[in-house]
């Protein structure tokens, strides 16, 4: 799946790292998503900037790209997004809920 992620035309993917046994836990991801998320917004070579995420984490570097002049559009699940993310963020966007609807992206 994030092979054919990386493959959309204008589309990065970064990858965080997985720590402990049980729990598992995600290190380092919302803060290199924000710092690149930033970074591109301040390269003027975008125009919007699409967010799937759902931690209130982020309003800093929404609120940093939106400075900076881009509309930033937040995707996720309407049962895990944080409230605040969304009042922060210039259009929401619920994905489907269904978890046997199987989502593809084409390359």
């Amino acid at each position: 799946y994030l092979e054919s992620l990386r493959r959309l035309p204008d589309t990065l993917v970064r990858l965080g790292t997985v720590t402990g046994n049980r729990p598992r836990r995600q290190k380092r991801v919302d803060t290199r998503l924000s710092g690149d998320m930033v970074k591109a917004a301040g390269s003027g070579f975008i125009e919007y900037v699409a967010l799937a995420a759902g931690d209130a984490d982020f309003i800093p570097a929404v609120q940093d790209t939106q400075d900076i002049g881009l509309k930033v559009l937040l995707l996720g699940f309407q049962r895990s997004v944080s409230s605040e993310l969304i009042g922060e963020c210039d259009r929401f966007i619920a994905l489907p809920e269904n978890t046997d609807r199987v989502w593809a992206v084409r390359p």
